[in-house]
C-alpha cells in the first residue's frame, strides 16, 4: 500500500491533535506465541514512537515470555509483561491489571491476534479527544492466509495492504480498495457509516482517567461482549464513541475458540441489558477490586512456578542482555523441535543464570504453531468491521 494510505486522513497529518501525547498499548494473549510475535512486529513498524506496550496474559507461559524477550531487545518501545495463573477465562481481570500498570494517560486496546497497520497508533493519538472513546476497524483474515503469515511466507507490508489482499484472491467490498487508493476519503466514510461506534477490545482507545471513572472492565463478564459492556458504561457516563472504522485498522489472524460458551453469552447479554436499562456507569466488581497479589495454586508445581514468575517479570530493553550472535534456523530446530521442548528451554532460561554465556543461547527466531489449524495458500474472504 502506498505510504500515503498509512497517514492520518487529515490535511494536518504531520501533527497529532494532542502534541506530546503518549499512549500505552494494552493487548492480551492466550497461549499463542506465534500470533503475538507477528503483532509485536506490527508495533515495531508503527509510524510514531509515542507509545509503550503492556502485554497481559491470562495464564503464564514461558513461550510467551520468550517472544517478549526477543522483541524487547530491539523494539523501539518499552514492553511490560503481566501474567496470572489460568483458572478459566478471566480476561477482564488481566485487562484491569494492565490498566493499573499502564503509564500513559491514553490507552489503546487490541488483542494478541490482531496485527496493527503501520499508522494504527498514530491514528488513535491523532483523533484522541476528551469526552470520547475511539472505535477502530478490523480486517478478519482467513485461515490459509493466517498460516502463511505465521510461517513468515506473507510479509507484513503485503498482508496489511488492502490492494495486495484483493490481488491475492480475498473477497472484500469494493469500498476498501477505493479507500486504499484514496485514503483521505476514509474520514468521510466514518462520518457517513450507520455502524455504531462501539468499544471493541481488538481496536479501541480511551483516556485512562475515564476508564478509572467507570471502574474498568466488569469482572463478572466472560467471553462475549465484555468490551461492549465497558463502552456502554462509558456512554452512560457521557463518554461518547467516535468512529474510526475506516481509518484505524488491525488485521485479525484466524484461530479456534474453544473457550466460547453459550451460557456465558446469555449471562453477558443480561448484564449488558441491565447496564443500558438502568444507565449504570460503574462496575460493581472491576478495576478497584483487583488489589490482591497473585497467589500460586497448590495443586501443581508448574502452575506455582508460573504464578511466581508472574509477580516478578518486568521486561524492558534495558533489562535484557543483547545477544551477540543470532542462532540460525538449524540451531533453533535443534534446540526446540516441539512446543513442549521450547517451554522447557525457556523455563530454564528464566531461572537465574550462573554463567552469562548461558544467556547467549537464547533463540532469537523463536516461533510456535499457535492455535490455528489449516494449510498455506491464498483465497478466502476478508471481512472488515468494528
Amino acid at each position: 500500500m502506498p505510504s500515503s494510505s498509512h497517514a492520518p486522513s487529515s490535511a494536518f497529518a504531520s501533527a497529532e491533535r494532542s502534541p506530546g501525547l503518549r499512549a500505552s498499548v494494552i493487548l492480551t494473549t492466550f497461549r499463542s506465541p506465534a500470533y503475538l510475535d507477528r503483532v509485536l512486529e506490527g508495533f515495531a513498524r508503527q509510524s510514531t514512537g509515542s507509545f509503550d506496550v503492556v502485554v497481559g496474559e491470562d495464564g503464564c507461559t514461558a513461550s510467551t515470555r520468550a517472544v517478549i524477550r526477543r522483541h524487547a531487545v530491539h523494539a523501539p518501545f518499552a514492553i511490560r509483561y503481566l501474567g496470572q495463573p489460568y483458572r478459566g477465562f478471566d480476561k477482564t481481570r488481566i485487562l484491569n491489571r494492565a490498566i493499573q500498570a499502564a503509564t500513559g494517560p491514553y490507552l489503546i486496546f487490541t488483542d494478541g491476534d490482531c496485527v496493527p497497520r503501520a499508522d494504527f497508533v498514530q491514528q488513535h493519538l491523532f483523533h484522541a479527544r476528551h469526552g470520547r472513546f475511539l472505535s477502530g476497524g478490523c480486517c478478519r483474515l482467513p485461515r490459509p492466509l493466517t498460516q502463511r503469515i505465521l510461517s513468515g511466507t506473507a510479509a507484513y507490508d503485503d498482508f496489511t495492504n488492502l490492494l495486495w489482499l484483493k490481488e491475492n484472491g480475498l473477497a472484500m467490498p469494493s469500498k476498501w480498495t477505493w479507500i486504499a487508493r484514496h485514503p483521505r476519503w476514509a474520514a468521510w466514510l466514518d462520518r457517513a457509516t450507520t455502524t455504531r461506534a462501539s468499544f471493541n477490545g481488538h481496536n479501541a482507545s480511551a483516556w485512562k482517567a475515564d476508564l478509572v471513572r467507570v471502574n474498568g472492565f466488569n469482572l463478572q463478564m466472560r467471553y462475549g461482549g465484555l468490551d461492549r459492556e465497558l463502552g456502554e458504561r462509558l456512554e452512560n457516563a457521557g463518554i461518547r464513541g467516535l468512529q474510526l472504522r475506516h481509518r484505524a485498522i488491525v488485521y485479525h489472524l484466524d484461530h479456534d475458540r474453544d473457550y466460547v460458551r453459550n451460557s456465558d453469552w446469555q449471562r453477558n447479554a443480561a448484564i449488558r441489558k441491565r447496564v443500558r436499562r438502568r444507565g449504570i456507569t460503574r462496575a460493581e466488581q472491576g478495576l478497584a477490586q483487583v488489589t490482591t497479589p497473585l497467589e500460586a495454586p497448590q495443586d501443581s508445581t508448574r502452575d506455582a512456578a508460573n504464578a511466581e514468575a508472574a509477580t516478578r517479570v518486568f521486561f524492558t530493553r534495558q533489562e535484557i542482555p543483547v545477544m551477540d550472535k543470532k542462532p540460525s534456523r538449524t540451531d533453533l530446530r535443534n534446540s526446540a523441535d516441539t512446543q513442549e521442548q521450547a517451554d522447557q528451554i525457556f523455563a530454564a532460561l528464566d531461572r537465574p543464570a550462573t554463567d552469562l554465556n548461558a544467556r547467549k543461547t537464547f533463540p532469537q527466531d523463536f516461533s510456535a504453531s499457535g492455535t490455528g489449524k489449516g494449510g498455506g495458500g491464498g483465497g478466502g474472504v476478508a471481512s472488515i468491521e468494528n
